[in-house]
């Protein structure tokens, strides 16, 4: 089961978190053999992603997600979803973490 937490991202700032996998007995799962990939859309229903979150993932379950400075100016401020799940070459996908995101505006104009 995905944890659901909602993260806040300043607009124009590099973003970075990382996500700790764990098995049904609350152990780091071990992720050997398994990619990540995440997203950030305007709603659970959209199919074109606003973002695509940087992924990179160890083999004792943990990901890390980063998005640029110039990804994050790009987004407009306000509320979004993400989610994000780990996969392997067999096709076993495993969503890890998903919830909103606010992306709070800049009153920097660049």
């Amino acid at each position: 089961m995905a944890t659901y937490s909602n993260i806040y991202i300043d607009q124009g700032s590099s973003y970075s978190s990382v996500i700790e996998v764990k098995d049904s007995n609350g152990l780091l799962f071990n992720t050997s053999g398994y990619q990540a990939r995440g997203q950030i859309r305007k709603s659970y229903n959209s199919t074109i992603p606003t973002a695509i979150f940087v992924t990179n993932i160890n083999q004792v379950g943990r990901v890390l997600l980063s998005l640029t400075a110039a990804q994050t100016r790009a987004i407009k401020p306000g509320r979004y979803v993400y989610s994000v799940e780990i996969y392997n070459s067999s096709d076993h996908v495993i969503r890890v973490a998903d919830g909103q995101v606010e992306i709070i505006p800049s009153s920097i104009k660049i």
